[in-house]
């Protein structure tokens, strides 16, 4: 390589990429407002004055994820081929609509169709697809940070979203909250998605991060060169200088290992995040020293994020999850012996550090992997699998307490799903091997921060 561009041109003063994270930002602060945390602050209410069970109120999540689940990868190869403006724009719209309409429900048949089948094609294009591409598009070198941004999002929403929604309920009735919420949704989301959204840097004469594009082929080698590997030798952050066609990902066997263990080396976190409230009211507190109480957990996961931003950017993503899995086995476990009720604010808090990387690694490991071109399409074949754990998660602790009246059963088995986790992250949670077949550079992978 012996012609290097002769002049640099500058970089735009602000990069629109931040503005992208912010949309991304508010797309799952939104997300989990009106859904998970909303439902947490709802699900005692709703069941006190439909009769329905526990269960049955969480239950709608089921068809909800079978319906994800479908159109996920049809959602992911649009996304790609088309960009994420429009189809997450009607999916924020749709699924504030289905929200509003919950007030309305007095069946609950009707409750299972509008709020589980229809959310279920509105969820996966909010939170998963397009988020992910949000960052990974826009970010390389700074992608740590840039989902370490969009991953907060989740506790600052626990911080509000329990008290606003509780309070709503005391206000307006669990009917009303839900009007509120749909209005959220479409406020936060759907709006400024379709104002501010820009699929690709390159569509403003940018590379990611806020390089500006390069005037000849030569540049763009030197932008892409490989990097010598970190201080922390094979631990040290990995991220591949390969754009892995989507077609030839899928046949990897690591594909298929992060698909199906990442959402469930963790599985005690998206259960608190549903049942936090209802967890301690059954350990005998009132609906609001319930609600106060549930904060141990969200700011377990605010403080996380800056754990692991930190970790993300220098350590290697796969053993990013050998931590995050063992933190999981000793939390759950801890919750459950856990003496007193103070010890136990300290176990949930403890199990929030872990729940608090889900996202932020979720945003990071598979552009690491597999390169940045085709992750729609790709999380678009995984996102079934983070869903399905996201929900079952919840469904089978409240199946489990409305049998025993405990969810001790249930944080058991979760704790013993995170250990086994943990193993198969070390065994086969490494970067696929190149075989020659992936689209766009032939370069080897590279470790590099």
């Amino acid at each position: 390589m012996t012609n290097l561009p002769q002049a640099a041109v500058r970089a735009p003063r602000f990069f629109y990429g931040w503005v992208v994270v912010g949309v991304c930002f508010l797309a799952q602060f939104g997300g989990t407002i009106t859904g998970t945390y909303g439902l947490a602050a709802l699900l005692v209410p709703m069941s006190q004055d439909t009769g329905w069970s526990q269960t049955q109120i969480i239950g709608v999540n089921l068809p909800a994820s079978i319906t994800s689940a479908l159109v996920s990868p049809f959602f992911g190869r649009i996304a790609d081929r088309y960009g994420t403006r429009a189809p997450m724009t009607f999916a924020a719209l749709l699924g504030g609509i289905t929200i509003i309409s919950i007030a309305w429900v007095h069946d609950l048949w009707v409750y299972y169709l509008v709020f589980g089948l229809v959310n279920g094609v509105t969820r996966p294009m909010v939170q998963v697809i397009g988020v992910s591409q949000g960052v990974a598009h826009w970010f390389v070198k700074r992608r740590a940070l840039a989902a370490g941004i969009v991953s907060i999002a989740i506790p600052i929403s626990g911080f509000f979203g329990v008290p606003l929604a509780t309070a709503l309920v005391i206000q307006f009735g669990w009917r009303g909250t839900w009007v509120v919420l749909g209005a959220i949704l479409i406020v936060l989301v759907a709006a400024p998605t379709w104002f501010l959204w820009k699929s690709r840097p390159e569509e403003m004469g940018l590379l990611p991060d806020g390089e500006v594009t390069p005037a000849s082929p030569t540049e763009s080698a030197v932008v892409a060169a490989p990097k010598a590997p970190g201080r922390w030798g094979r631990f040290s952050h990995y991220r591949t200088e390969i754009e892995w066609a989507p077609s030839e990902a899928i046949k990897t066997p690591v594909f298929w290992v992060l698909a199906v263990i990442l959402p469930i080396i963790a599985l005690a976190g998206p259960a608190f995040t549903t049942l936090v409230v209802a967890f301690f009211r059954g350990r005998g507190l009132s609906p609001a020293a319930a609600a106060f109480a549930s904060s141990s957990f969200v700011v377990g996961t605010f403080f996380a994020r800056f754990m692991w931003g930190y970790l993300g950017a220098r350590l290697h993503i796969q053993y990013c999850y050998v931590v995050l899995g063992l933190i999981a086995t000793a939390a759950t476990t801890l919750i459950v012996v856990a003496p007193g009720i103070r010890m136990t604010y300290v176990s949930v808090a403890f199990l929030g550090t872990a729940a608090g990387g889900l996202l932020q690694l979720q945003l990071q490991i598979w552009p690491d992997y597999f390169g940045r071109e085709g992750i729609g399409t790709l999380r678009g074949y995984s996102a079934p699998f983070q869903i399905l754990g996201t929900t079952l998660g919840p469904l089978f602790a409240a199946f489990v307490h409305d049998r025993t009246g405990s969810y001790d059963r249930a944080l058991l088995l979760y704790a013993a799903i995170s250990a086994v986790c943990v193993v198969i992250m070390l065994v086969a949670g490494g970067p696929p091997k190149y075989r020659g077949a992936a689209a766009g550079s032939a370069s080897s992978p590279a470790q590099g921060g």
